[in-house]
């Protein structure tokens, strides 16, 4: 239902993978940013745009064409096919959640890759004598976006995750348990008021550390290893139905 947009894919660097092994692979970082997306999250909502009055203009519309007259035909399109209140509504973000990794600014050995037949994005390289990996992957089974976070040292995972977003409508908010959760709307578009609600919920799953939150995220201190859950549900049944219920949908 949703996907991780991995940065910047070359098409050159697909064309020269070898079949057999097929990976995107860079060796300069990247902002450590997870952009989200459900398919479901469209400006607007429910409505119709069509012209009442474009039936009856068909077939003039098509005798202009016929006879070679296409501006006139756009012309008269664009007076009776049109509705000029509402020409379709945009697709908008889930936002995206961001790790901070402070004291990680020198490294070494960096290495980012996408795996094209596991569905895996990996980055790894060393601060100090630490090798630091990072593997995120998307399940489409489960509806959740997986990342996990290792180091070849125990107690040396320490991050700060937050949120943010071009949306005009949404609130963030965390638990004590770890779970950053953001619940917002779409926006109004052509006289269209914004009619989706959405939530994500991202949540940490520390192996030893500490956690603390505020009002705009969770740190984490000093843990081996940790699983970070994301889920992201709109209100969205269909294009004339938008009365499901997205806090129970992501929670689920």
């Amino acid at each position: 239902m949703f996907f991780v947009g991995w940065m910047v894919v070359w098409t050159l660097a697909f064309r020269s993978a070898a079949a057999s092994d097929l990976k995107l692979w860079y060796e300069g970082p990247a902002t450590e940013e997870l952009y989200l997306n459900e398919e479901t999250i469209w400006a607007g909502g429910p409505h119709n745009n069509i012209n009442p009055e474009a039936r009856e203009a068909l077939p003039e519309i098509r005798r202009l064409i016929f006879e070679g007259r296409y501006r006139e035909a756009s012309d008269l399109c664009a007076q009776k096919v049109s509705l000029n209140a509402s020409h379709g509504m945009p697709y908008q973000t889930a936002g995206s959640l961001f790790l901070d990794f402070p004291g990680h600014e020198t490294f070494t050995e960096y290495y980012r890759e996408l795996d094209l037949e596991r569905a895996v994005a990996t980055v790894s390289y060393m601060v100090g004598e630490v090798q630091y990996r990072r593997e995120v992957f998307s399940s489409f089974a489960d509806s959740v976006i997986v990342v996990r976070l290792t180091a070849s040292e125990r107690d040396r995972i320490s991050f700060r995750m937050r949120f943010g977003s071009p949306m005009k409508n949404y609130a963030v908010a965390t638990e004590r348990n770890g779970r950053l959760i953001i619940d917002g709307r779409t926006d109004d578009h052509e006289t269209i008021p914004g009619q989706i609600r959405y939530r994500t919920v991202a949540q940490i799953i520390p192996e030893g550390g500490t956690m603390q939150c505020d009002t705009t995220g969770v740190s984490v201190f000093g843990t081996d290893a940790v699983t970070i859950l994301i889920s992201i549900a709109t209100n969205f049944n269909n294009y004339r139905d938008v009365s499901g219920d997205p806090v129970a949908r992501c929670d689920r």
